[in-house]
């Protein structure tokens, strides 16, 4: 089993944890991560770990701006796990029977595509999360977003909008995103093509 984490807090651990179970049901580990914010190979000696090279400067992967260094991720790691998939999937024992990533790893959805490779996508977020996330299409679809007149007026005089995420764009893939509303949908389509959605 090939399971790849988001290196960022709160994201490994829950991999780990999932990696653990499936050890504990019969399956082989393999970790694969980034070069940033690694786990440690001692603390598992039952896993099989794979470093992808990520290209981080170190100022790069000092950055408090989670979103800007997810997005690096997605850019810079999707050539080199395409580049290093092939070998680990034949020099496998068995058939590796899906490749387990991370809902903030979009880049892998394609490549496990190319390699016919069923996907499944660890949310860490938690359920809860998941369905506030899915509601935001129907909330647009019903009018109640994006919010306007006196409301927005009101949504946007409280600080956390004064932040820069919400006063930036993001960009996903070279794809300008305007609005946190437009990523949040972008977001819920990547989870949806996925082979299923896992929650730890």
């Amino acid at each position: 089993m090939l399971l790849m984490a988001s290196p960022l807090q709160g994201h490994m651990t829950p991999l780990l944890h999932l990696a653990h179970i499936l050890f504990s049901k019969g399956f082989s580990i393999t970790i694969l991560h980034t070069l940033f914010s690694s786990p440690d190979p001692d603390s598992y000696p039952h896993f099989s770990f794979h470093a992808i090279p990520d290209g981080l400067s170190e100022a790069e992967a000092s950055t408090l701006d989670a979103v800007h260094l997810t997005d690096l991720i997605n850019t810079r790691c999707a050539h080199p796990l395409k580049e290093c998939l092939p070998s680990l999937l034949s020099d496998s024992p068995q058939p590796v029977p899906c490749f387990i990533s991370d809902a903030a790893l979009h880049f892998t959805q394609p490549i496990c595509d190319e390699f016919k490779l069923p996907r499944l996508v660890l949310r860490t977020g938690g359920a809860s999360s998941f369905l506030v996330f899915a509601s935001f299409p129907l909330l647009r679809e019903k009018g109640y977003l994006p919010v306007q007149g006196p409301l927005l007026l009101l949504l946007f005089s409280y600080p956390f909008y004064q932040t820069p995420f919400f006063q930036t764009y993001i960009f996903v893939s070279d794809k300008k995103i305007l609005c946190v509303g437009d990523f949040v949908d972008w977001l819920m389509q990547c989870w949806l093509e996925s082979f299923s959605i896992l929650y730890c």
